[in-house]
């Protein structure tokens, strides 16, 4: 209570700190949308540092995906977030926001929020706002169309991924034969950050072959994200997931990625996230 009273004093002294101190709280923060597209954190931070430029984030949780009224903004796509956060007297708030996306564009919806200081509401992000990544291209959705045919060589898509920049030319890890290829930042799946690709093919010399059973043409997304909201995605898409059961091909499987060495995340992922990965077996 006592620093309290030594800064209403201080404040009462100086009326002009006061007014100073309100404008600094209370004005938008700077967005930066290239910071934004490399992960939830980073992206939930954008969006609180917009309406609440002196928060303190503390931790996120996607609460929906995709949101039900993303349609009344003509959305691609959308998740909604919950943000704790803490104000400059270290008290707790928390805010729910809907972030969509669309035509490599990004907006956002204040859904609620319980800070004493309202929200800004001049926030950049509550129009459309063009996304751009680090290296000034823009970011893309890779996955609104995607389908699993049995007529899928993961060769010529994982080709096709590194002559797009979407991911690096060469794989941080090899497991079974499957080879890894780490996304670079900007680039989702599904409307959820891409973080890495996975792929095998029979009979290919492109990849790597490793002693032992074949694993099978696969070619995998992983995506930051767990596996309803991953299947969630999908479903809004249109996407269909048919099961591989009973000898029936092609199957998309939609499963939990854990950072082990048997699911290798790219040293960019932050391996305290949870991450999924949408598997297409094109055929035996």
């Amino acid at each position: 209570m006592e620093l309290v009273v030594i800064a209403l004093n201080l404040l009462l002294k100086h009326p002009d700190m006061a007014q100073s101190t309100l404008r600094a709280a209370t004005a938008p923060g700077v967005v930066d949308l290239a910071k934004m597209q490399s992960s939830v954190v980073d992206l939930s931070k954008g969006v609180l540092s917009c309406y609440h430029k002196t928060a303190r984030f503390q931790i996120v949780d996607v609460v929906q995906a995709p949101w039900s009224r993303q349609s009344q903004y003509a959305a691609d796509n959308s998740a909604v977030m919950k943000i704790r956060f803490s104000g400059v007297s270290r008290a707790q708030y928390e805010m729910t926001v809907a972030v969509m996306v669309k035509d490599n564009k990004v907006r956002t919806a204040v859904l609620a929020d319980n800070a004493l200081v309202p929200y800004n509401r001049k926030c950049q992000l509550e129009e459309w706002t063009g996304a751009a990544t680090s290296d000034g291209v823009a970011s893309s959705e890779i996955a609104n169309k995607y389908a699993c045919s049995a007529s899928l060589s993961p060769e010529r898509l994982v080709k096709v991924f590194i002559d797009k920049g979407i991911v690096g030319k060469d794989w941080y890890a090899n497991e079974d034969s499957v080879a890894y290829y780490s996304a670079k930042p900007g680039f989702t799946a599904f409307g959820l950050p891409l973080v890495a690709i996975a792929a095998f093919e029979e009979g290919s010399s492109f990849f790597g072959r490793s002693p032992g059973t074949s694993p099978g043409n696969s070619f995998a997304l992983v995506v930051q994200s767990n596996v309803v909201q991953t299947s969630n995605a999908l479903r809004s898409l249109k996407i269909e997931i048919p099961g591989g059961s009973g000898g029936n091909y092609p199957s998309l499987a939609v499963g939990s990625f854990a950072s082990s060495s048997s699911d290798p995340l790219p040293k960019s992922a932050n391996p305290r996230l949870i991450y999924t990965q949408v598997l297409c077996l094109p055929r035996v």
